[in-house]
């Protein structure tokens, strides 16, 4: 827990905690800043009605023990109120705060996407998929480290004759093809959501926007994912051809996260982090760097009707960034 020697006076307290001001809100839950009253700082997350999300969410978090997953600091699993709620659950606080509405370049961006693959990778081993990577889910530490949060939609991994229908849970803009469909049990739908968290945190925004998101991220457009990418540089193509393969429609077409780990974009991405140094190849104005894009970036992620023509195709995207 984060010391107390910055803590700001509470404006209210819920069950004991000193609530800060408000970090994020979802359909089922609220993220405050709060404090303890050892004036420990931590991020509370306040689950008003839904028990099943609740206990979901806390199951998954006591399994999971990395440093590029937010740490469960304690719930109220054992009190007797915890039938009717709300519900609270007790994490690290991170206060460099989430990716929304961030614009990433080069290594850092490379750098960042790798540490939410190599967080993925430890969730499926685990045999959960995450089921709501994005950019709001992606905190970063004091170190500029990725810490993934948010397992409200965390599920076990399908198996073969796992026939059931289930009812879509995420983020629209991050969805995949087949989670629409009630199939989102694989993790072939968190490598969609990375490669489309990819786009977002480089371009300012999802690949799919304008209106009927779920029948042009389900039907539209295939093969403008496949076209060969418009670059002047190996590491934009690399980077296009990493965003194309993980939007690919079919699931089967997807790489896992071993592949994408694997893939040279991010392999290299400490050369990547050399050469910005060196040449400024990603670079963008200090007033730019890292800043804040458009102020409906976050609605952009949380709305549940967002529209889908991408403004640009995703195989080209990167043009606008290359240097020449």
């Amino acid at each position: 827990m984060n010391a107390a020697a910055t803590v700001q006076q509470p404006s209210y307290t819920v069950r004991g905690f000193g609530i800060i001001k408000r970090l994020g809100s979802g359909a089922t839950a609220t993220v405050y800043e709060a404090c303890t009253e050892k004036n420990e700082v931590v991020a509370l997350k306040v689950v008003m009605r839904d028990r099943n999300t609740y206990m979901r969410e806390l199951r998954v978090l006591k399994e999971m023990r990395h440093d590029r997953i937010v740490k469960l600091f304690r719930s109220e699993e054992n009190e007797s109120y915890r039938k009717t709620g709300p519900f609270l659950i007790v994490m690290e606080l991170e206060p460099w705060g989430s990716l929304s509405g961030l614009v990433l370049w080069g290594s850092e961006a490379a750098q960042c996407m790798r540490d939410v693959a190599i967080a993925l990778q430890y969730i499926h081993r685990k045999g959960y998929i995450h089921g709501d990577i994005k950019p709001a889910n992606l905190l970063r530490d004091g170190c500029g480290r990725i810490k993934v949060c948010d397992f409200g939609c965390c599920k076990k991994i399908a198996t073969d004759d796992d026939t059931v229908f289930r009812r879509p849970q995420g983020t629209p803009a991050f969805m995949s093809p087949e989670a629409y469909r009630g199939h989102g049990g694989t993790t072939a739908c968190d490598v969609w959501s990375l490669a489309a968290t990819i786009f977002c945190v480089v371009r300012g925004h999802p690949p799919f926007m304008g209106q009927n998101l779920v029948e042009k991220i389900m039907y539209g457009a295939p093969d403008s994912h496949r076209s060969a990418p418009v670059v002047c540089c190996e590491e934009e193509s690399n980077l296009a051809h990493l965003v194309n393969w993980g939007l690919s429609k079919p699931a089967r077409d997807r790489p896992s996260v071993d592949d994408v780990l694997h893939h040279p974009w991010m392999a290299n991405a400490e050369d990547l982090r050399a050469r910005d140094a060196a040449c400024h190849l990603f670079s963008p104005s200090s007033s730019e760097a890292g800043s804040n894009v458009s102020a409906h970036s976050n609605s952009i992620e949380s709305s549940t009707h967002i529209g889908v023509v991408p403004s640009m195709s995703p195989s080209i995207f990167l043009a606008k960034y290359t240097v020449v």
